[in-house]
């Protein structure tokens, strides 16, 4: 969850960086999602590498009634499946089945990459080349599924993953889903958690601030070190049933014109307890000039976990 402030104060220009890769996507190990030799019968094996790749998407979402775009990361796996020949001369006899996998920060943005990329375009775009299109690779009503996935002819949704699996339409093609699907449905859940950060409450600049602060413990009015520094000060809340182990706040900074860079490295904040708050400051070298506009911003995480009501500033 994220909150942002718009800062009247003074600071240096800010160079442009390159999109950090998302903490989540740096715990993701590929081979999890997709099937290795070892998951595969004798008659199949995987031919060549698997690719993995993290990628970038942009989606249009309705917020406070409006319009607006939601930008998110997610992790595009691919392998090659085929018959190994039993002589051992080549690597493959027959058969080729192509199983892509997608992986997304959340079960809502793998459903709607399902609905929209999948299922709205089945029939209408080629399948990739030397495959063709299959009937349903697994029962959409399969009890895997727990009620948190679907398929539709080669598509298959599954929580926070999107699969497609194209192959020869033959006995194959649901022998490898239903691999898959075996596969990642007893794979641990990431953990989860519920950080919530209010843009009335949660963001504040030196000792201007309204209403009170949970965690009074670790929050305190800050004083600016000299006149080319500002303090400022954040504060999550934790709005689940479990304690939220490992929690950290980034700071970010957006002059008027320019993109969002990061403020300074990722604070510690540790553990925050159900219904508790925690805070972190910094100071913000102003760089002895004034600006007006700035928006300051802030985000609260946990690395490798997916929040449950994650909102990008």
């Amino acid at each position: 969850m994220a909150a942002a402030l718009l800062g009247q104060a003074a600071t240096p220009g800010m160079a442009d960086e390159e999109p950090k890769v998302p903490d989540w996507i740096e715990e993701i190990n590929p081979s999890d999602y997709v099937l290795l030799d070892s998951d595969l019968p004798a008659d199949l094996h995987v031919a060549g590498d698997i690719s993995a790749e993290a990628r970038a998407a942009e989606a249009a979402v309705m917020r406070d009634g409006k319009a607006d775009v939601e930008r998110f990361a997610f992790v595009e796996v691919h392998e090659n499946i085929c018959r190994p020949d039993p002589e051992e001369v080549y690597d493959c006899i027959g058969g080729n089945y192509l199983l892509s996998v997608y992986v997304y920060e959340t079960a809502a943005q793998a459903r709607a990459a399902w609905e929209k990329t999948m299922v709205d375009v089945y029939g209408e775009i080629p399948p990739p080349e030397g495959f063709e299109y299959v009937s349903n690779v697994i029962d959409p009503l399969d009890s895997r599924f727990g009620g948190e996935g679907a398929c539709a002819g080669p598509y298959i949704w599954y929580r926070n993953l999107a699969c497609t699996i194209f192959g020869s339409h033959d006995e194959n093609d649901r022998k490898i889903a239903s691999l898959w699907l075996d596969k990642v449905s007893r794979t641990k859940p990431a953990v989860q958690v519920n950080l919530r950060m209010r843009e009335d409450l949660s963001l504040i600049m030196g000792y201007q601030y309204h209403g009170s602060f949970l965690g009074g413990e670790n929050y305190r009015p800050l004083q600016e070190k000299s006149a080319g520094e500002q303090a400022v000060q954040a504060q999550v809340f934790n709005a689940g049933d479990e304690v939220a182990e490992n929690v950290y706040i980034q700071f970010y900074l957006q002059m008027p014109g320019e993109e969002r860079s990061k403020l300074g490295d990722p604070v510690p904040v540790g553990s925050v307890p159900p219904g508790g708050g925690r805070a972190a400051s910094i100071y913000w070298d102003l760089g002895g000039e004034n600006v007006e506009g700035a928006v300051l911003g802030a985000q609260a995480y946990v690395p490798g976990a997916v929040d449950v009501d994650w909102i990008c500033f």
